[in-house]
């Protein structure tokens, strides 16, 4: 993922789980990338007091799972300090 995320220059948001597949965390796939400008959320299932939670909180938000599309969206919007335009169905 993180040799894709650098060979990949346009992508303007990761988003990623705290917990991985083998023995790497969220935490350490954006920890190792250098000079990246993309804008980076954390999800987790993990307890809000996890020291793995609370050091991913020092870098970017943290988004509790389960959430719903509207928690997201909020998250987004907080992150980019911006406001979006709403689109009811």
């Amino acid at each position: 993922a993180r040799a894709l995320l650098r060979d990949l220059p346009e992508i303007t948001l990761i988003l990623t789980d705290l917990q991985l597949e083998g023995p790497e965390t969220g935490v350490d796939l954006i920890s190792g990338l250098e000079n990246t400008k993309s804008l980076v959320l954390f999800m987790s299932s993990l307890p809000a007091d996890h020291p793995l939670v609370i050091r991913a909180q020092r870098m970017a938000p943290v988004l509790a799972k389960p959430f719903e599309i509207g928690d997201l969206r909020a998250t987004l919007k907080d992150a980019l300090n911006v406001t979006t335009p709403r689109h009811d169905p």
